[in-house]
């Protein structure tokens, strides 16, 4: 009788557990408020310039929400031939109050982390070392909307003296369907 009683107990404290309302995996709201990034965009023949090498690229980009993170998958062809793609999964962490970053690229096997800021409405965001196949690197990015139509993208690099050196930045244009 002790162990029908045990295990009616077990189970009414294990059901309770699960009958308990699951996480909120919607966005959070300092998050919706990228919301101005969600849809399919692109670029053509847009200046970068690397390593005092300037090239061309063509580019698409389409963001959407994914739970409680935006996703943002990129392609870019570069003159020459390269190619880019990109996974970027973008959150909040409401502790630190800063927009966290994991991008997942072709250039490397390890993802970008990067942390961010909304200020003025300009999404910034800056990595901690990262490594690639052009070694170690440090970026820092930008999106800010221009109009419901256009996005300016931001791309700095980290030069060995440490100071920062804008790459590319070009205005990406809301692909209309």
């Amino acid at each position: 009788m002790r162990k029908f009683f045990l295990i009616l107990l077990c189970t009414c404290i294990g059901s309770t557990a699960f009958a308990q309302d699951p996480a909120d995996l919607s966005p959070s709201p300092a998050l919706k408020k990228l919301d101005w990034m969600v849809g399919k965009w692109k670029v053509k023949a847009a200046d970068f310039v690397v390593s005092g090498q300037a090239l061309k690229l063509d580019a698409e980009m389409s963001v959407s929400w994914e739970g409680q993170f935006l996703k943002a998958k990129t392609r870019h062809e570069y003159t020459g031939g390269i190619s880019f793609s990109e996974l970027l999964m973008i959150g909040y962490d409401a502790e630190s109050q800063k927009y966290v970053a994991s991008a997942y690229t072709n250039f490397s096997p390890e993802p970008r982390k990067e942390l961010g800021t909304l200020i003025e409405g300009v999404l910034h965001l800056e990595s901690g070392p990262w490594k690639s196949s052009g070694g170690t690197s440090f970026t820092r990015i930008q999106f800010s909307k221009k109009s419901d139509d256009k996005i300016t993208f931001k791309l700095s690099l980290k030069l060995a003296d440490g100071q920062w050196q804008e790459a590319t930045a070009f205005d990406f244009e809301r692909v209309k369907e």
